[in-house]
């Protein structure tokens, strides 16, 4: 997606929240903080070609890389979000939005009180890619998000750890948390963990730069697999307590130097529990097949 087309998507959505009366959370948000920089950014690479910004824009940009690569990839996540809650009920998706508006402008600012809207919209952006691969999601009762696929009942735990030395530790609870849901579901049901690895591989403070971008796919999918296979022994036992998978996600500004063009990019690596060749094995599969189709 190029970033003039997430502007016009992202004033679309916010345009949205206002009809549902969520104005002043809007206006207070750090989204319309992100579209402001948005606008900007799309005003002067459109003016300007990459190599040659003039140097006090230049020296501004690199200050403000942090702040700008944030309204990047959260705003995509955030207008996923929006057209996947104008689909569900009136009150669940003012509820989920305001939620969602009211988390602090930088990451770092987050403590154990206002995280909430990050951890939503992650989950949010879950349900809204499986519902863009045809699959009958909704915001969970008993997870953070519940599908009907393949004639599974599935349960996705979604977890957004910062840093690396924790991306175990929120695996590890996922799982727990859905051993105990898988208890008391209906037979047959099964559940997935899926973690957003973007503020782990990238604290904000730099683009993901690449010339030819099937090359850049094989890069940020190779940094998944790196980061999960050193915290294997988190995960690779969860298939025994009915987990048939594990999704990671990252989401990122990126430079295509060869163009010279600002996009974001995205990937999802799967990494299915089931035993091979199994019916579940099947299910996970085909999800995770649909998921990687839409991939920016």
């Amino acid at each position: 997606m190029q970033y003039d087309e997430l502007l016009s998507q992202l004033t679309e959505a916010l345009d949205f929240c206002n009809s549902l009366n969520l104005t002043a959370l809007v206006d207070a948000s750090r989204l319309r903080e992100y579209q402001s920089r948005i606008q900007r950014l799309c005003e002067v690479i459109q003016k300007f070609p990459i190599a040659d910004l003039p140097p006090e824009i230049a020296i501004k940009f690199r200050e403000q890389t942090l702040e700008y690569v944030l309204s990047l990839t959260e705003s995509m996540e955030f207008v996923d979000s929006i057209a996947f809650l104008k689909t569900c009920p009136a009150e669940i998706t003012r509820r989920k939005i305001a939620k969602v508006l009211a988390g602090p402008l930088l990451p770092n600012d987050e403590d154990e009180n206002s995280n909430e809207a990050r951890n939503t919209l992650f989950e949010l952006n879950v349900a809204a890619r499986l519902r863009r691969a045809g699959i009958s999601a909704s915001p969970g009762i008993d997870a953070d998000v519940e599908c009907e696929f393949d004639g599974r009942k599935l349960f996705i735990e979604c977890k957004r750890p910062f840093r690396e030395r924790n991306v175990a530790k929120q695996i590890r609870k996922a799982g727990k948390q859905l051993k105990t849901r898988l208890t008391r579901a209906a037979s047959g049901s099964r559940g997935i963990v899926a973690v957003s690895l973007s503020k782990t591989l990238n604290r904000g403070d730099k683009f993901f730069v690449y010339t030819e971008e099937s090359r850049a796919k094989e890069v940020l999918s190779r940094q998944l697999e790196g980061l999960a296979e050193r915290v294997k022994n988190s995960w690779i036992r969860l298939g025994k307590d009915g987990v048939i998978g594990i999704l990671f996600h990252v989401v990122t500004a990126s430079l295509d130097r060869k163009n010279d063009r600002y996009n974001l990019g995205e990937q999802i690596n799967a990494h299915p529990l089931a035993p091979y060749g199994s019916m579940d094995y099947g299910v996970f599969e085909r999800l995770s097949g649909a998921l990687a189709s839409l991939q920016h």
